[in-house]
């Protein structure tokens, strides 16, 4: 992804779902900041976040959608066959894997979790090739 062409800020709804048995998709505003933190609220206007995470500190990150999985490796994305979801399935869903836990998020939005899913790549790649 050209640095020029990468929005300063990203910011829209997903569905976030904990990782304890029983927890529940909950919507949440998520802000993805060109540092690489990306930050989430209950609503837009909130002014304290309820949890974020440096991009550069991920230890995975795998994307599902019905055109198939995208996960990262040492060598960068790559695409396969996804078992994990059905080919009607509406959802986009990313799995972030940090040091501390996996956050699970998705959105139905097909158009926007593409967008994501490049971002989080573009600046993962820009922020661990500083270290």
């Amino acid at each position: 992804m050209d640095e020029k062409k990468v929005d300063p800020t990203f910011a829209c709804w997903f569905e976030k779902k904990g990782t304890k048995p029983g927890t529940k998709w909950q919507k949440r505003w998520f802000i993805m900041e060109p540092t690489g933190q990306l930050s989430w609220r209950e609503q837009p206007e909130d002014a304290s976040e309820k949890g974020h995470i440096n991009i550069a500190d991920l230890t995975g990150l795998s994307a599902d959608s019905r055109l198939g999985r995208y996960s990262m490796t040492n060598s960068g994305f790559q695409v396969e066959k996804s078992k994990e979801q059905k080919p009607n399935s509406p959802h986009y869903v990313f799995n972030l894997k940090h040091r501390k836990k996996t956050y699970h998020l998705r959105t139905d939005d097909l158009e926007e979790g593409m967008k994501w899913l490049r971002y989080f790549e573009y600046l993962h790649n820009k922020l661990t090739a500083r270290a």
